[in-house]
């Protein structure tokens, strides 16, 4: 019997609820200042908000650039 791997999907967007969770809980005020002030990069479908994977990768690496 042979086992085979199981591809790991990447997620490539996330919900602003969901990216919040994916920054620790970051609260709505926050994420949305963030946003605002050009450094979470943000697009819309109809009314909702989205972030991409990389657009968050982006923003953890330039925080913590930050602390550098």
């Amino acid at each position: 019997m042979t086992t085979e791997a199981v591809p790991i999907i990447k997620r490539l967007i996330y919900t602003v609820k969901q990216a919040r969770q994916q920054l620790g809980d970051m609260s709505k005020g926050v994420f949305y200042k963030e946003k605002n002030a050009g450094r979470l990069r943000t697009f819309k479908v109809g009314g909702r908000t989205y972030i991409t994977d990389d657009a968050l990768r982006e923003y953890i690496e330039r925080c913590e650039n930050q602390l550098s």
